[in-house]
């Protein structure tokens, strides 16, 4: 298994913190955003861990060698701020072989069993983690059959179906269907807003009759990019 964990960001929402530490190196209870997300990824025993950096990408790197000299990591620049979708396909650029995908976001911070999920949903041919939000008109939601298959994703919908929220954790089963379909994306110039995003394949996942593609729902999740959720998840 390959695992991306996107860090390009800017961490705007969260200055003067973020001029001179990045976002994913700020603390939570004592220890760096980016600790929890990469032991969380090792308990996938991954083949290789790429981070996609951008802001301030030598103290993160540095911190990455510096802290876990055992893992088989690599790391790609994302130069043009274009979309979650944009820093993922440039993390498969050189990805030519069959394997599965973890992706998670380097600022987001997951209360879960990662590997124990996954396991409950071998047959998937993705998972999609999520969880339930008071609040659904502020998020990308996934709207889910009774038996957690996602058939309709909306981005901050007027009207929600649902108040399961995607939280930055997803799992392809095909890694070289989620480069074929960014790569589409990119091609065609589809985009969301002016961006390329991630949610696009898990659209397209969605409206195929013969992929199945699993909601599962986490017992909390931050999403670390403000201040008050930072504060927030100190005192979790």
């Amino acid at each position: 298994m390959k695992v991306i964990i996107p860090v390009a960001g800017l961490g705007s929402r969260l200055k003067p913190h973020t001029h001179t530490v990045p976002k994913p190196l700020l603390d939570v209870a004592g220890r760096p955003i980016l600790e929890y997300i990469i032991e969380d990824a090792l308990k996938l025993d991954p083949s290789e861990i790429i981070f996609v950096v951008g802001h301030m990408k030598e103290t993160i790197k540095k911190y990455i060698l510096t802290h876990y000299p055992e893992i088989n990591c690599s790391f790609v620049y994302q130069k043009t701020r274009d979309g979650d979708g944009s820093a993922i396909r440039l993390a498969l650029e050189k990805i030519d072989h069959e394997e599965d995908l973890f992706i998670l976001f380097g600022d987001t911070l997951v209360d879960f069993d990662i590997k124990f999920s996954l396991d409950s949903y071998k047959k998937a041919d993705a998972v999609i983690f999520c969880m339930e939000v008071e609040d659904p008109v502020h998020y990308g939601i996934v709207n889910v059959k009774e038996n957690m298959e996602i058939y309709q994703v909306e981005e901050k919908p007027e009207n929600p179906k649902s108040n399961l929220a995607l939280i930055g954790a997803y799992y392809f089963k095909s890694i070289l269907q989620v480069k074929h379909l960014l790569n589409e994306f990119y091609q065609k110039k589809e985009t969301i807003k002016g961006e390329y995003k991630l949610v696009q394949v898990i659209e397209k996942y969605a409206k195929q009759s013969d992929t199945s593609i699993k909601a599962s729902p986490v017992k909390k999740w931050f999403d670390c990019g403000r201040i008050e959720v930072l504060l927030e998840a100190n005192k979790y």
